[in-house]
């Protein structure tokens, strides 16, 4: 069983990279396709866990120091084991907005969250309907609390040159590529500094909205006003459940063209939320901001719901960095299996179709699960062309 989802792992890699992997570059793909391996089958984190999944029939302890050293080594590096892929990711779901009709768009959600008892991480994510998928990340040692806007400003810096890469390397290939595909990074009050909002507007020209404090500075002309200044009369608004202001500046640091936004929907918040961007339509900011939440599922379901990170115990940042890429690179297998696999046959006899409690993800893995067990042809392609499971196979157990 496990070397035939290692031999699953492995296509799904392949057919999202499409490079000629050979020699000392191949052994080390398979160490990485070995501790996906492991980690979907464990549900788990740790090394004991990462290492079950290894085809190499060597000792436990040998295992595990073969998994410990892949996450410590500075061999293990983001650009090749993990942005290859990424741009396959990528581009199989911009080619599905354009498939359905869709606006084309990329949303990018960013929020940090702890992933061990010494550790947290500062994240940027894709968003891709209800859910997100990671993109890049930083990591400092530390609790609960605030990145510093220098590390904001790294991730973001991160980000953007992933995805010029990838754009560009699409370029004059695709028709779903190009350098003209709206960017909007979205956040919470963590990340509304000037200096983070100035990087958007005057270096990346990316859209964004971020939710800000009750007490922040804004200036109308001459006039200084904070949100908690604003008392919304539904009589003044017409039941609106917002008030817009545009070409504000902010802070006493008087950042030009920022545009502020009231926004208390009653019947989902008890208090109101106050918003800056730079879009010009508060029908859009909110539509934005709302995908924001799908980064809070993501770290959901890269821990408690999926892969329990936040239980490992390494020590080293390289290595939470890298133990980070091998449990992303396993959620967006399970992810795209779940999508694939959304319309077969065989969906009722792990799902109430009368009920929609299941999130892709989960559906996903248990899906999985049930292929394992009932002995039915399954694949974790990427391809468009292939099934991710047999539609045609007849047994049910």
């Amino acid at each position: 069983m496990k070397k035939r989802v290692f031999t699953e792992v492995k296509k799904s890699l392949r057919s999202l990279s499409q490079l000629a992997i050979k020699g000392h570059a191949e052994d080390r793909i398979n160490t990485l396709c070995g501790l996906i391996v492991g980690q979907i089958n464990s549900k788990s984190s740790s090394i004991p866990g990462l290492s079950k999944g290894l085809c190499k029939n060597n000792k436990a302890p040998s295992q595990e120091a073969h998994a410990q050293r892949f996450l410590e080594n500075k061999t293990t590096d983001f650009d090749v084991h993990f942005l290859p892929f990424l741009g396959g990711i990528i581009s199989n779901q911009v080619e599905k907005q354009v498939k359905k009709g869709e606006k084309l768009e990329i949303v990018l959600a960013v929020d940090g969250s702890v992933v061990n008892s010494q550790h947290i991480a500062l994240m940027i994510s894709m968003v891709v309907g209800k859910r997100s998928l990671p993109v890049c990340w930083v990591v400092k040692k530390g609790g609960k609390g605030h990145f510093s806007t220098e590390m904001h400003l790294e991730v973001l810096g991160k980000a953007a040159a992933i995805f010029q890469k990838i754009l560009k390397k699409f370029e004059g290939y695709s028709p779903f590529f190009c350098q003209h595909i709206p960017i909007t990074l979205v956040g919470d009050g963590e990340f509304d500094s000037v200096a983070l909002q100035e990087f958007c507007q005057n270096v990346l020209r990316w859209k964004y909205v971020f939710r800000t404090a009750k007490d922040s500075k804004l200036y109308e002309g001459e006039d200084c006003f904070e949100p908690q200044d604003i008392c919304f009369d539904d009589a003044n608004y017409g039941n609106a459940p917002f008030v817009f202001i545009e070409n504000l500046e902010y802070t006493n640091a008087k950042l030009k063209n920022v545009a502020f936004l009231y926004w208390h929907d009653k019947e989902l918040y008890a208090e109101p939320i106050f918003l800056l961007s730079n879009l010009d339509d508060p029908f859009l900011i909110v539509d934005a901001y709302r995908k924001r939440f799908s980064i809070e599922t993501l770290f959901k379901d890269l821990k408690t719901r999926g892969f329990n990170l936040h239980k490992n115990r390494q020590t080293k940042i390289n290595a939470i960095f890298n133990l980070i890429m091998i449990t992303a690179l396993s959620f967006c297998i399970i992810m795209n299996f779940g999508e694939k696999n959304d319309d077969n046959p065989l969906k009722d006899r792990v799902k109430r179709m009368d009920k929609n409690n299941y999130s892709v993800f989960y559906y996903g893995y248990e899906f999985f699960n049930y292929c394992l067990l009932n002995d039915i042809d399954f694949s974790f392609s990427f391809d468009k062309t292939e099934f991710c499971a047999d539609k045609n196979n007849n047994n049910s157990g």
